[in-house]
C-alpha cells in the first residue's frame, strides 16, 4: 500500500469513526495533501462536518468538497422552513432563538432576526443545517450584544476564561478575535472556539490554533 492509499484509509476510518453509518457513502480521494471529497450525504450539516474532519489531520493543505446532499423531491421551502423552526423550538438554547425566524427559498435558507452572541448565531446555523432539504445557510442575524463593549475589555474577558490555558494567545480588533496557540486535540479546538463565540460583544472567531504534536 502506498503513501496516499495510507492516508485515504486514515481519512474514511476517522470519518466512520465521527460519522457512523453516514460516512458510507463518502469518496476520498488524496494526493500530496490535497483531498477531493465525493458521494452522497443526507443533510447539510454531515457535508460541512465531513469537511471539518479531514481539517483536522495532519498534512492535509486544502479540501475540494463535493459531496452531494440527497433531496428529496417532496420537500418543499415550506417543509423546510417548519423544520428548521421545529429545530430552533426543540434546541437546547430555544430561549435565546425567539428573535429568529427563517425564509427559504430554493432549498437555501435565510436566517433573519437577532441573537445576543456569536455562539447564539452559529449554533442557529448549525440547527438550520441539520433540516432536510437544505442546501446552503446564510446568516444575516444581528448580534446585539457587538459594539458593547471595546476590545481592550473583550480581551480581558477571554483571557480570564483561558486563565488555566497557557498555550492559548489572542488579540482582539473590532470585536473580532483571533486565537493562536497550541491545544491537546481537535475536540479542545472546537471548545476553545465556543468559549470565545459565546462571551458577549465578540462578533467573530479566527480560529489559527494548532493541536500539538505527541512528544512536544
Amino acid at each position: 500500500m502506498n503513501e496516499n492509499s495510507k492516508i485515504v484509509k486514515m481519512i474514511k476510518n476517522k470519518l466512520e469513526e465521527k460519522m457512523g453509518a453516514s460516512a458510507m457513502d463518502i469518496n476520498v480521494e488524496y494526493q500530496n495533501g490535497f483531498v477531493r471529497l465525493s458521494g452522497f450525504v443526507d443533510v447539510l450539516a454531515e457535508k460541512t462536518f465531513t469537511e471539518e474532519i479531514v481539517g483536522t489531520i495532519d498534512g492535509i493543505k486544502d479540501i475540494e468538497n463535493n459531496i452531494t446532499i440527497c433531496m428529496d423531491g417532496e420537500v418543499t421551502d415550506s417543509h423546510i422552513t417548519a423544520e428548521i423552526d421545529r429545530n430552533f423550538k426543540q434546541s437546547k438554547i430555544s430561549n435565546h432563538l425567539k428573535k429568529v425566524s427563517t425564509k427559504v427559498c430554493g432549498g437555501s435558507a435565510v436566517l433573519r432576526g437577532s441573537v445576543n452572541t456569536l455562539g447564539d448565531e452559529l449554533r442557529a446555523i448549525e440547527l438550520a443545517k441539520q433540516a432536510r432539504g437544505v442546501k446552503d445557510v446564510v446568516s444575516n442575524l444581528d448580534i446585539l450584544s457587538s459594539r458593547r463593549y471595546d476590545d481592550a475589555t473583550l480581551k480581558s474577558k477571554i483571557n480570564q476564561i483561558f486563565s488555566n490555558t497557557h498555550d492559548i494567545d489572542l488579540s482582539v480588533n473590532k470585536g473580532k478575535v483571533t486565537l493562536k496557540g497550541h491545544v491537546k486535540n481537535s475536540g479542545d479546538m472546537e471548545a476553545a472556539i465556543e468559549l470565545a463565540a459565546d462571551v458577549e460583544g465578540v462578533t467573530h472567531v479566527t480560529n489559527q490554533l494548532k493541536v500539538r504534536k505527541k512528544g512536544h
